[in-house]
């Protein structure tokens, strides 16, 4: 009753379905572990819903996520320099010295990585193709940090917005009133990889001091108020439905900024990374996000006996687009793995002297 998306995939003919399917999965008689509840849940789930919010045991409903994978080491100055078969796509990158060119990069599940192309013709030569993933591993730690490159460019880095004790949440606050320190930096980097949860309300807050207004994403949500979805939220609404929107625009920026992502930037993460997308002269550089926006604000609760840990959206949402992305994800403008696209970023400020030409659109503006 309080899932978001119950409606939407279906109501009460696909979510009854699947819970005939969950337990003609069940044994009748003897013990019934909880990992074979978790299973049993999640089976018929998959072939009912495309989200990847909600979860079994922390496990995701989506039914394959997307992975990245790239050729290393391969460059080209055109996508029309390289043919080869589907998944393979000629997409923008960044090479190590940090000039734009293209590689062959491909997007599909994990089980069908063998229909990857084995070979390719690029720039009228047939070349063997060994693809590698993305992604390897999620970003651990880190909540929120400021650094900077060697060339001084700022670097603000974080893997959730979300207080884990007193001293995050003093940083999140100290975040949320400290954009208009960076909005005379002519470049700045934030990096949000693997960046998966908390309140994108403290980006919100840093976008306005940073560009001088509020973030204006096209987007539109209906939140589900039930009972038991206000108390786990603190809700004052009254039960029912609370829908919203907005068309969204671009805010216009006197410099450049860049956003790192990857597989694991998920949920908050992503529409936090969507705020920024909505600033002028904005890059995104990494592989492919997770997809985990078709519902929002989530809440959890545990089954009795079993303390199986159940997760749901209370928000139903679409992003910028109406298109669903959850298990595809949002693409970057520059595929680079993930743990090479900082030093790609700052080869490539350098490469275009990107830090001159951003110090010269704000006196341009200035004048």
């Amino acid at each position: 009753d309080g899932y978001a998306g119950y409606d939407y995939f279906g109501g009460a003919a696909a979510f009854d379905r699947a819970l005939d399917e969950t337990l003609s999965l069940l044994p009748e008689t003897g013990e019934v572990t909880v990992e074979t509840l978790r299973d049993a849940i999640l089976e018929p789930l998959r072939d009912t819903v495309t989200d990847n919010i909600l979860t079994v045991g922390y496990l995701p409903a989506v039914k394959a996520q997307r992975r990245g994978y790239y050729v290393p080491g391969l460059y080209f100055s055109r996508p029309e320099d390289a043919q080869a078969d589907a998944p393979a796509e000629a997409v923008p990158t960044l090479t190590p010295e940090g000039g734009i060119a293209y590689t062959l990069c491909a997007q599909l599940p994990e089980s069908e990585a063998g229909s990857l192309p084995g070979t390719a013709v690029v720039e009228g030569k047939e070349i063997s193709l060994s693809w590698e993933e993305m992604d390897t591993e999620a970003v651990t730690g880190n909540p929120l940090s400021e650094t900077a490159l060697a060339d001084g460019s700022v670097l603000l880095s974080s893997t959730g917005f979300m207080a884990a004790d007193e001293t995050d949440a003093v940083r999140l606050d100290a975040l949320s009133r400290a954009g208009a320190s960076f909005s005379r930096e002519p470049v700045l980097i934030w990096n949000i990889r693997s960046n998966r949860g908390g309140s994108d309300a403290y980006i919100s807050d840093w976008f306005g001091g940073f560009t001088g207004r509020s973030p204006l994403v096209r987007m539109s949500y209906a939140a589900r108020v039930t009972p038991l979805n206000r108390y786990l939220l603190n809700f004052v609404l009254a039960p029912w439905w609370y829908v919203d929107g907005r068309q969204g625009q671009l805010t216009p920026r006197d410099g450049f900024t860049f956003a790192v992502q990857d597989l694991y930037t998920l949920g908050t993460g992503e529409s936090v990374l969507c705020q920024l997308r909505s600033i002028e002269n904005l890059l995104t550089v990494g592989s492919p996000t997770a997809g985990g926006v078709s519902t929002g604000n989530p809440v959890a609760a545990y089954l009795p006996h079993s303390g199986l840990r159940i997760s749901w959206g209370t928000k139903i949402q679409r992003l910028e687009t109406d298109e669903p992305v959850d298990g595809i994800g949002f693409r970057p403008d520059l595929w680079v793995p993930p743990g090479e696209a900082l030093s790609r970023v700052e080869a490539m400020i350098g490469y275009y002297g990107l830090r001159e030409w951003g110090n010269a659109l704000q006196e341009q503006a200035e004048n």
